[in-house]
């Protein structure tokens, strides 16, 4: 099984993907972290990635397709499946990886975290607040305006393959997963 979040920045996909992962016994694979540490190691890919991802634009598509395509094989090698959370974030990500999926024959859903620009920016606030600041937080408002471009291109894409499931995420933890886990055991039960 393998599950893309998608939504805002700060709309709770880390968490969800958590508890997901948890639930399933799926590999998380957090993109954003992933840019962040190479950023902090010093990769080359961290430095190519850095002065876009501090900018608060999104990394360049070759450059995340290609991190979530090797991970994609680690992870399939060593677990059932993945939950991806913060991929894709532009259309041309969502092209870019589809044959990965279909050459992998897997089993995969689409979900789209919903929250309004204003309710993203108090739990930004409540985040730094209480667990610190990310390098990317201080451009919120600018990932969200790049995030904003290309979304419904990219739900359409799926909503054309019926994989996509929206789910509002201005309510609590709890009810946001219990939500995800009924679209995502929808089709799994026997008909």
């Amino acid at each position: 099984m393998l599950l893309f979040l998608i939504g805002p920045s700060a709309s709770g996909k880390s968490t969800q993907a958590d508890l997901l992962a948890q639930k399933f016994t799926l590999e998380h694979l957090a993109v954003g972290q992933m840019f962040r540490d190479q950023i902090a190691k010093g990769t080359e890919l961290g430095h190519a990635i850095e002065e876009d991802y501090r900018a608060g634009r999104f990394v360049p598509d070759h450059f995340a397709t290609s991190i979530v395509a090797d991970s994609l094989k680690d992870t399939l090698t060593n677990f059932d499946g993945c939950v991806i959370d913060g991929y894709p974030r532009t259309f041309n990500q969502a092209e870019q990886i589809q044959p990965v999926i279909e050459s992998k024959h897997l089993y995969y859903k689409v979900i789209h975290y919903l929250l309004s620009k204003e309710e993203c920016i108090k739990r930004q606030q409540y985040r730094i607040e209480h667990q610190g600041a990310r390098i990317d937080d201080e451009k919120l408002e600018e990932r969200i305006s790049a995030y904003l471009k290309d979304i419904e291109q990219i739900a359409s894409f799926y909503r054309d393959r019926n994989v996509l499931f929206e789910i509002e995420a201005n309510q609590s933890v709890e009810e946001i997963f219990s939500k995800t886990v009924e679209v995502i055991e929808a089709d799994m039960l026997p008909a």
